[in-house]
């Protein structure tokens, strides 16, 4: 604290009045006191001119200390922004399979089929085309198509052969939807290969009964030389079958047949999945 007077020499301070509005009695203040308080304070002078030595800081006195700043920090790492990923053409025609050739009259089928997850292959790397295709595995595919919504454990029961099987949900949601009989009141066979008139039939209940799709004007089964070959039972799926393009049954000699009892293959299940969906459900 610095003040002049002239002629005098300023010797100290004391204090007169403190903030609480009490009058002090004088007492001296140094300047290495530390003050928590507003205090009025009166210089002391005395007259002359000469050099005052300035008082020692008393022993306990500490200097006062600055506040510290804070380190500076580094920023938080950020991820660095991803560049898009660039836009990738996926050739959906190709197929893991090595048994179904570019040229296959059914590559398209089973590109269908196995894209849409109705089909599985037999390996990693073959569909089996050629493979025969049980009751079991047609049923199977169907309920995939469907939803292959749940079923009960009364209509597990249906047949004593289909018990714990990747089929028996199959089995059992298409006997309770009238979209297949057993070969008995208790048996199924699910693991014997589907005759194409069988496969005709249970497609024609898939789509006319439980569907509920109706039925076109029908044609006649007259062009095909076979056609007293065909069970009783699946004349009318035949004839649906015949009219809406599911079949077209095969050529030899110029002649055209229907094969009712021939074996349906993994090649021929796919082309005739394909064309239900596609062109009648």
């Amino acid at each position: 604290i610095g003040a002049t007077r002239s002629g005098y020499t300023l010797v100290g301070w004391k204090i007169t009045k403190r903030s609480n509005d009490s009058v002090s009695g004088g007492v001296r203040v140094s300047i290495w006191d530390k003050v928590e308080e507003n205090l009025e304070l009166t210089a002391v002078w005395e007259k002359g001119t000469f050099t005052v030595a300035p008082e020692e800081p008393p022993v306990d006195y500490e200097e006062p200390t600055k506040p510290t700043e804070p380190e500076p920090t580094e920023p938080e790492p950020t991820e660095p922004e991803l560049e898009p990923m660039p836009d990738v053409e996926i050739d959906m025609d190709r197929l893991p399979f090595e048994d179904v050739p570019e040229n296959a009259w059914f590559r398209d089928a089973v590109s269908y089929v196995y894209r849409n997850e109705f089909m599985n292959g037999t390996s990693a790397t073959t569909f089996a085309p050629g493979g025969s295709m049980t009751r079991g595995m047609l049923v199977t595919v169907l309920y995939r198509i469907d939803g292959s919504e749940p079923v009960s454990d009364a209509q597990r029961d249906c047949f004593d052969d289909i018990a714990g099987a990747y089929y028996t949900d199959a089995v059992a949601w298409a006997h309770a939807n009238g979209i297949v009989n057993g070969v008995s009141a208790t048996r199924f066979e699910p693991d014997r290969i589907v005759t194409r008139q069988e496969a005709v039939t249970i497609f024609y209940r898939y789509c006319v009964d439980y569907n509920m799709l109706g039925t076109e004007s029908g044609m006649e089964l007259e062009g095909y030389e076979d056609k007293d070959s065909v069970a009783g039972f699946a004349t009318d799926a035949f004839t649906w079958a015949v009219t809406t393009g599911l079949v077209e049954g095969s050529v030899s000699g110029g002649n055209h047949y229907l094969e009712p009892t021939g074996k349906l293959n993994r090649a021929q299940a796919a082309v005739l999945l394909q064309r239900c969906v596609e062109d009648i459900l």
